[in-house]
């Protein structure tokens, strides 16, 4: 095929997969909203956990037992084809991951749009009838603009549904088709004025203690890393040989985190907590907050809730920086803004995308320091993420 010609269907691509990606993305954030709005007026719905959370297994066992997979099927099919990503994930997705949130469970939402993304762009791949290479720039493609229209960070999300397949290894014209989808559905986002968190601008002075500072913090980012993707397996493992049922596995767990949201009392472990991201650039918190939105997230995602990682280990990284940031002579908010990106950096293992985030979202002088944060906590975390398929 000829440059030109393969550069225009890429472009097609792009923008037509970056566009339904951004549509999905726009009516989820509001679904989201919407849930989130209404759990915070009425703490009471926590108690009908079990409930939503037998209604999630009900759902995925009859209608979409592949589906349930998630990403690691979206990650593993893009590297190993065998089978066809089905339509059906990106609904019930997007259905089970509102009720996680509508009912108080502990996640995030940024794996639901990857999701979401990646199932409308293998529709658009069966559609045309597309070739094998062509379907997988398409699958990559709708993976980022999923990623970046959730978080509101367009590059990352391009740079995202590459560095997450092969952990570095990027293609010139996959990277051209993400870059369109990514940009399409970031306009789409815009245009429709779907609800984002508005971060604060991050000052970032360069001082020469810091050369010793991030990478402490780097330590740490990696530590809380390996201590999530390590209690996600061992739950995920271990609670099954518990309770073998998946009903009255997800019924037994959601009673206890109801008795335990009620004994924390402070309800700001239950669903994104956004506002305590966003208070902890301003205020050093409690050293026990990020332990326990690893505890609670663990827990909630590990017996079937949806919902995704990205959102939690983002709070786990700001809060723990925050936490640091009392103890040492640094910037809180500069602090913050590099945890929040490179916890998640370690336990994907998508350290540029990650400092490019940070970028987006905190301001272009955060570039630096975060590309420094994010490459060492990934590499100091191990091999392992929180994506079982990655090569």
């Amino acid at each position: 095929m000829k440059l030109h010609l393969k550069l225009g269907l890429s472009l097609f691509d792009g923008v037509l997969v970056g566009s339904l990606a951004g549509l999905a993305s726009a009516a989820f954030l509001y679904a989201l909203a919407f849930a989130a709005s209404t759990f915070s007026g009425n703490s009471d719905l926590l108690y009908a956990l079990p409930m939503a959370g037998a209604f999630t297994i009900f759902l995925y066992s009859q209608f979409g037992k592949l589906a349930a997979q998630g990403n690691h099927l979206v990650i593993d099919e893009i590297n190993s084809p065998k089978k066809d990503i089905p339509i059906v994930m990106a609904p019930l997705i997007f259905l089970t991951t509102v009720l996680t949130h509508l009912f108080g469970g502990s996640a995030g939402r940024e794996g639901t749009a990857v999701q979401m993304g990646a199932s409308l762009a293998e529709a658009i791949a069966k559609r045309l009838s597309v070739d094998p290479a062509r379907r997988r720039r398409l699958l990559i493609a709708g993976m980022g603009a999923g990623f970046g229209t959730a978080i509101g960070a367009p590059l990352a999300g391009a740079l995202f549904g590459m560095e997450v397949l092969r952990i570095g290894k990027i293609k010139p014209i996959a990277l051209l088709e993400s870059l369109a989808a990514a940009a399409s559905g970031y306009l789409i986002i815009h245009l429709t004025d779907a609800p984002h968190t508005i971060y604060p601008q991050v000052e970032f002075y360069f001082n020469p203690s810091l050369t010793f500072y991030i990478p402490l913090l780097a330590i740490v980012c990696a530590l809380l890393a390996r201590t999530f993707i390590a209690s996600v397996h061992l739950l995920e493992t271990k609670l099954p040989r518990l309770i073998s049922s998946n009903y009255a596995r997800v019924v037994i767990v959601s009673i206890l985190l109801i008795l335990l949201f009620k004994l924390e009392g402070s309800g700001q472990y239950n669903g994104l907590g956004l506002d305590i991201i966003v208070s902890a650039f301003d205020h050093n918190l409690h050293w026990s907050t990020p332990l326990l939105k690893i505890f609670f997230t663990v827990l909630t995602i590990s017996i079937g809730f949806k919902g995704g990682e990205f959102t939690p280990l983002a709070f786990i990284g700001a809060t723990a920086a925050s936490v640091l940031a009392l103890y040492l002579p640094v910037s809180t908010s500069l602090f913050v803004a590099l945890g929040f990106a490179s916890v998640f950096a370690a336990a994907s293992k998508t350290p540029l995308a990650c400092a490019i985030m940070a970028a987006e979202l905190f301001g272009l002088q955060t570039l630096a320091p975060a590309i420094v944060c994010c490459y060492l906590a990934t590499w100091l975390s191990g091999p392992k993420g929180i994506y079982r398929f990655q090569i």
